[in-house]
Parts: C-alpha cells; sequence; structure tokens
C-alpha cells in the first residue's frame, strides 16, 4: 500500500513542477481571476478558488462550482561574478518550464448556510538549474522543489453579511538537491544528489468575509506552517571509486546512505477589501504576511559520515515578509471583464543570507487579466504576470559579517566554510495562466 500511494504522489508531482517566481519559494497561482486582479483574492466576490484564497467566502457563492486551471512559467536567474572587480563573468540559469495547476469543487444543496468543498493545489516550489560547470556549483548546481495539497473544506453563512470557513491541509511534497563535489575528474564534475519524497503532513486554512455593505466587501484568511520531512531518503555519489574510502571512510558502503531533513511551508496571514461601486466596476488592495521566520537553516542528517560531517547545516534565518496587492476591473458588455493589477512582494532573504539556491530579491510585479462569461454556467479567465526582481548584491564581507562564510584559519584549525556565493543576482518571470469554470 506505502508504494502504491508512493506512486499515485510521484505521479502527481511529475506532471505539475513548479518554478520559484514569488519571494522566497512560495508560489501564488491559484487561480487565474485572482491573479489578473494583482493576485489579490481573499476580499473580492468569492468564487471556487475561495476555497485557497479565503474558505470564508465560500458559503456567498450561488449553487456550485468547479474551476480547472493552470499556468505556464518562464522565469529566469542571472548571476554576475562582481565582488571580483577584474572579471567579466556572467551566467544564468536554464529553469525548466513548469506548469502549476489548480483544482477546485464547491457544493451544497439548494436553500442550505453552508457549502463544502475540495482544492488540489501547489502552493510552494523551486526550479532552478544552473549549469554543471558554474563558479557556485559547489554550493548549487540544481534544485527541484515541489508541493502539493488537498484541502476538503466547509463554510458556513453566519448572516446574510458574515461567513466563516475552514479546511484541513493534507500536503506532500518532493525534493532534489545536487551540487559538485571538489574532486578533480576529467571532462565532468562529481556530484552529490539528494532526492525523495517527503511524509504527508497536515495544516489548516480559515478564513472569514464580510459584506460591509452591497459595495463593500472586507475579508481575512490564515493558512498555517506546515513542515514537509524527508525520512531515510536517497542519495547518489558520481565520485571515482578511489575517492571513497577519503570521504566516507574505509570499506563504508556509500550508495546505502540515506539523509533525513525537513522544509517549512510557512503560515500566511492575509487582509483584504474590495469596492464595488456599480455591477462594472471592483477595486480592491490586499495584504499578506509570510511567516518566513520559520526556516533557520537547510539541515541534512546522513545515516553515516560524508567528508568527516554526520549533519550538514546551510543557515538560512529567513525573516517574515510582506506583499501588497492592488487590483482593478471593469466589466464591459457581453460578459467581458478586462482586469489589472500590481502588487509588491517583500524578500525574506537577509543581507548576507542570498544563495543559489533561492536566490531572492524585493519584487515588483505587474498583472493583466480577462474574464469571459461564455454562459450562465461556463466562465474562462485568463492571466498574465511580469515578475520584475531588483538586481542585489551581496559582497564576501555581507557574508562574514552574517557568518555565512568562515574564512579558513588553518593554525588554529579552522578549515574554513562558505555557505553563500558573493555577487550580483537578478531574477524574471513571464507566466500566462488559464482557469475554466462551470457553475451549476
Amino acid at each position: 500500500m506505502r508504494n502504491i500511494t508512493k506512486a499515485f504522489f510521484l505521479m502527481l508531482l511529475a506532471i505539475c513542477p513548479t518554478a520559484v517566481w514569488a519571494s522566497g519559494y512560495q508560489v501564488l497561482l491559484q487561480g487565474n481571476r485572482q491573479v489578473g486582479l494583482g493576485n489579490m483574492g481573499v476580499g473580492l466576490r468569492p468564487d471556487a478558488a475561495s476555497v485557497f484564497w479565503n474558505p470564508g467566502g465560500m458559503s456567498f457563492i450561488n449553487g456550485g462550482s468547479v474551476m480547472l486551471g493552470m499556468n505556464l512559467v518562464d522565469s529566469r536567474n542571472a548571476f554576475w561574478d562582481s565582488s571580483n572587480p577584474n572579471s567579466r563573468y556572467a551566467t544564468h540559469t536554464d529553469n525548466p518550464l513548469s506548469t502549476p495547476f489548480h483544482l477546485y469543487g464547491v457544493w451544497s444543496p439548494e436553500g442550505a448556510r453552508w457549502k463544502a468543498g475540495l482544492g488540489v493545489y501547489t502552493p510552494y516550489g523551486s526550479s532552478v538549474t544552473w549549469d554543471d560547470r558554474w563558479l557556485g556549483q559547489g554550493l548549487l548546481q540544481e534544485i527541484v522543489l515541489q508541493s502539493f495539497c488537498f484541502q476538503p473544506t466547509l463554510s458556513y453563512k453566519i448572516s446574510d453579511r458574515f461567513s466563516i470557513g475552514g479546511g484541513v491541509v493534507i500536503a506532500f511534497g518532493d525534493v532534489k538537491l545536487k551540487k559538485a563535489l571538489p574532486i578533480y575528474v576529467p571532462d565532468g564534475t562529481a556530484t552529490a544528489t539528494i532526492e525523495d519524497y517527503s511524509k504527508v503532513s497536515l495544516g489548516v486554512n480559515v478564513g472569514m468575509l464580510f459584506k460591509a455593505s452591497e459595495k463593500l466587501l472586507l475579508g481575512a484568511s490564515y493558512r498555517s506552517n506546515i513542515e514537509l520531512s524527508v525520512e531515510d531518503g536517497s542519495t547518489d555519489f558520481d565520485i571515482p571509486e578511489s575517492f571513497a574510502p577519503l570521504l566516507f571512510g574505509p570499506g563504508v558502503d556509500y550508495k546505502s546512505i540515506t539523509f533525513d531533513a525537513s522544509l517549512p511551508m510557512p503560515a500566511v496571514t492575509s487582509i483584504g477589501v474590495s469596492y464595488h461601486p456599480d455591477e462594472k466596476v471592483t477595486v480592491g488592495v490586499e495584504a499578506s504576511l509570510t511567516h518566513w521566520s520559520v526556516y533557520e537553516a537547510l539541515q541534512l542528517d546522513y545515516s553515516s559520515p560524508v567528508a568527516g560531517v554526520q549533519r550538514s547545516r546551510s543557515p538560512r534565518e529567513y525573516e517574515n515578509s510582506w506583499a501588497v496587492k492592488v487590483g482593478a476591473a471593469y466589466r464591459f458588455l457581453f460578459g467581458l471583464e478586462l482586469r489589472a493589477g500590481a502588487y509588491y512582494d517583500e524578500s525574506p532573504v537577509k543581507t548576507g543570507f542570498l544563495t543559489p539556491e533561492t536566490p531572492d530579491q524585493d519584487r515588483f510585479n505587474y498583472t493583466v487579466g480577462l474574464g469571459y462569461e461564455v454562459s450562465d454556467h461556463f466562465d474562462i479567465d485568463f492571466s498574465f504576470l511580469w515578475i520584475l526582481g531588483q538586481r542585489r548584491t551581496q559582497t564576501r564581507l555581507d557574508g562574514i559579517n552574517a557568518g555565512t562564510i568562515i574564512a579558513p584559519d588553518l593554525p588554529n584549525g579552522i578549515a574554513g566554510e562558505q555557505n553563500v556565493l558573493p555577487g550580483t543576482y537578478k531574477s524574471t518571470g513571464y507566466i500566462a495562466g488559464l482557469s475554466l469554470t462551470y457553475n451549476f
């Protein structure tokens, strides 16, 4: 049964890879109506995507609804060796195209004050691929992080103006990390790769929606932290056999070494307001706080020492970060709605902690969208999102002050350590999306 469950989840994760584009490794593409409105969805008039954005709004949906959507993500990270004034070295990632998706269903008996819903979505992920021989190959060559969530949900309309809701988030993930080892290999590189799926973990997603008037909506939501943990994960050390005794000790079967690790999907607290002066116009604003401070370090515990170390710990020390969003829509004749928005996404990565794993910067993001009511039962939503990361430079002194770079002091027995790569980083992303909704 365990192998069947593993195969099922890995199949799902294989068809929905995600790419890093938001601050940290958060992926907010859970509804293309919302994306087109500056990626805000907590205080809007609800639709099926409220299962994710604000479960409290579900009970205000008329009838039932099913939504299926996906996004096509093209992202790139660039690096310049600005720490060396004589260097002209520059490179960029070759990240694969990614296709995060979302699926929601909302239903209740006619006349009921409650709604039941189910959501399937991908809220966190990262896919970053650097060249195998790039300057930071010893820190990272490739990382793939995928998360997958099921969320059964209930919402109840306490009055004609106020509703609440919540769901249990059942989360699962998959992680792969590859980096080069400091071993000379002719015509290639020696590498270490860790990869496996996480245990199933649980969290909650709760929210409320208040109709202050026929024109004004107020919403709030909270998604809890979920810790994705890998136990007895697989490792792959691609090295010449002659180096194995030096790295792992004599007689050790290094091909059977496993690892344990955990990675948080941090909690998010959001509040939102939308104003509808008439049936044609929607304007709104939203603020979200992502509780990134739970991500203190990337820690790997090996079943046997690797290069004399059984625990590898690379500090992260993320800080909580804000995103502020604005959006507007105008409904034309024939069921056509034009949308636009923008939002500022603050980086959780402190100076001195910037890594090739998540070369993160503050971002200004711009969105446009188009909605079309094909009929009383069928809606189509398109969106386009442009991610514009701000160029960010990190010096060697920044790393030394943060403790992520430790200079060697061999006379005193300190070999030195480098967990970050000084230089200049910049990220960009282009994301197109489509959602299809059937109302009944």
